[in-house]
């Protein structure tokens, strides 16, 4: 499912909601509240020119950066640089875990 402020992908088990949109604010900065199902998450990636801040909501994340993999529990965030190779995912086979993301510029 997916419209213009929702996004869904049921192969990463990613529900995102858009709460605030880089094309409405002039470019500084998107926010997505994102929930992730059991054991969901996504492969190792970067990104070339933004900045992205993990706030984990409830559950826990597990982040690898760079190839050292972390916990990160809810209230307690974690800051991927630009270039910075990362994957996630939901630390729980079971629970829900929900994070919010902002991606800046």
């Amino acid at each position: 499912m997916m419209n213009e402020r929702m996004f869904e992908n049921p192969q990463t088990r990613e529900r995102a909601i858009l709460v605030e949109s880089a094309r409405d604010n002039g470019g500084k900065r998107s926010v997505l509240d994102i929930e992730v199902g059991g054991s969901g998450g996504v492969m190792g990636h970067f990104h070339d020119v933004h900045q992205e801040r993990i706030e984990v909501l409830e559950g826990v994340i597990e982040v690898t950066l760079d190839g050292v993999t972390r916990q990160v529990p809810a209230g307690e965030h974690v800051v991927v640089e630009p270039g910075q190779s990362h994957l996630w995912r939901n630390a729980s086979q079971t629970e829900v875990m929900r994070f919010r993301g902002t991606f800046t510029p």
